[in-house]
């Protein structure tokens, strides 16, 4: 005689809340110490300047970047709470989506030199949503993109209104992604695990996020891709006929 019980799914389900109240928690502890470090490194930066110590500035800017990169990190942790508890949320607003883009390739062209990347088709459209989540997401796919692929290689971003849709695809020239974890990638804390990835560090949160985020806009979001053939990742937000009025 056996009994099926679902106590394994009860502590799974424990185990999935307690990790979602630490990371809310951490996070939260972890923002305060982080702000007021960047406004040290600010005002060390500034100070830096008047010294014209090149050394000292590279240094500085290296710690400004790491510094932003943990703020990121944090960011993407309270989301994932915020998520969990219902409580993400649009502030939304009417922006031109070709500024939004030529200000994230100048952003790019600034700080990375090791992959080429192709900024096409900008679509100009003044679309209603939330501006910062949408570059979050953007920025998300083109670090994907970065990361997963050799250095070298180029990326290419296209933005577009097709079928009444603002549309973004985000290519990139990397190993690919099998059917089976195209399946599973916008699950969160989902990490494909092979000697290619090993190397990257991540905690399956980004791409969980970004679905998120565009699925509260009422978009979709997906992946094409084979392996050995290089990824394009892509989401389509709805647009109103007043919003396709003002395509440049």
């Amino acid at each position: 005689m056996f009994f099926i019980t679902n106590e394994p799914k009860k502590i799974a389900n424990r185990a999935v809340v307690f990790k979602m109240d630490f990371l809310g928690i951490v996070s939260h502890e972890l923002k305060s110490p982080l702000t007021s470090l960047s406004g040290y490194i600010q005002i060390l930066q500034s100070r830096s300047r008047k010294l014209q110590d090149e050394s000292f500035a590279n240094l500085l800017g290296s710690a400004a970047r790491q510094n932003a990169r943990m703020r990121g990190l944090i960011e993407g942790f309270l989301d994932v709470a915020r998520i969990g508890e219902g409580k993400l949320s649009l502030k939304l607003v009417s922006f031109d989506t070709a500024v939004l883009l030529r200000n994230i390739q100048q952003t790019y062209q600034e700080t990375i030199d090791s992959h080429s990347l192709q900024f096409s088709d900008l679509a100009s459209i003044n679309l209603e949503a939330d501006q910062d989540k949408i570059e979050q997401v953007i920025v998300n796919l083109v670090n994907n993109a970065i990361k997963y692929s050799p250095s070298g290689t180029t990326i290419t971003i296209e933005a577009r209104n097709a079928d009444d849709h603002f549309c973004i695809r985000v290519a990139d020239q990397g190993p690919g992604i099998s059917v089976e974890n195209q399946q599973k990638l916008f699950s969160r804390f989902f990490r494909i695990e092979n000697e290619q990835t090993e190397l990257v560090s991540g905690f399956g949160i980004g791409l969980y996020i970004c679905r998120e985020i565009i699925s509260l806009h009422g978009g979709e979001i997906g992946i094409e891709s084979e392996l050995g053939n290089g990824s394009t990742f892509f989401f389509k937000l709805p647009i109103t006929k007043k919003e396709q009025s003002v395509v440049a």
